[in-house]
């Protein structure tokens, strides 16, 4: 099981927002405050990331908490007994990050900075060209395409192959063939390199 990032609030109260797939996240309150969890693993994101995850759960009414220095997030093995914003802060600050409050076009810096040959570099691209759509549409393509990648010369399974031609449509329509084939490449040498690591691990040569 994961460790999740838990976001502290100051906002009395807040009701427990939806998730996707219409149940709630899990929120605890306390005096002034509202700790949230995002039910996104801590470790899995830089801090901006995690403000953009919460800008998406909340919408506007993420406005109703003032912190000049932003939004505190920590990871959920710790169990805060403060019973007011302040000291939830105090107590748990030293194990957390600070994030800004961001909107729900903050494009990650580790997009907007991404190295040179990442699929960042292509997700930066395709938003210049289309918007926030274009950072989920490279995502989507991204996780599907492993359902299409076999080993050995075994044929691809035509089902996996429509259902990635279905996913990958869109992104191809507005970016291009030639955009999609690098992708690809990309995304082979990230699955090589992952199994590298396994075999690693596994001293399987």
């Amino acid at each position: 099981m994961g460790i999740d990032a838990v976001a502290v609030l100051k906002i009395m109260a807040l009701p427990a927002p939806k998730t996707e797939v219409g149940t709630s996240h899990f929120v605890q309150h306390a005096g002034d405050a509202t700790l949230l969890h995002t039910m996104e693993r801590y470790d899995a994101a830089a801090p901006d990331e995690h403000a953009l995850t919460l800008r998406r759960i909340l919408g506007d009414a993420l406005d109703r908490h003032h912190d000049d220095r932003g939004i505190l997030f920590f990871p959920d093995v710790y169990e805060p007994r403060g019973r007011t914003y302040s000291a939830i802060v105090r107590e748990v600050g030293g194990g957390g990050v600070w994030a800004p409050i961001v909107t729900l076009d903050h494009v990650p810096r580790r997009i907007t900075a991404a190295a040179a040959g990442s699929i960042e570099e292509l997700v930066a691209e395709a938003m210049r060209v289309m918007g926030p759509d274009g950072r989920r549409l490279v995502e989507v393509a991204q996780l599907v395409y492993p359902s299409k990648v076999t080993t050995g010369g075994a044929p691809v399974d035509p089902l996996h192959e429509t259902e990635y031609r279905k996913a990958v449509a869109p992104l191809e329509a507005a970016m291009g063939a030639q955009f999609v084939r690098e992708l690809e490449t990309r995304c082979d040498a990230l699955l090589e390199r992952h199994m590298a690591a396994q075999r690693a691990f596994f001293g399987i040569d």
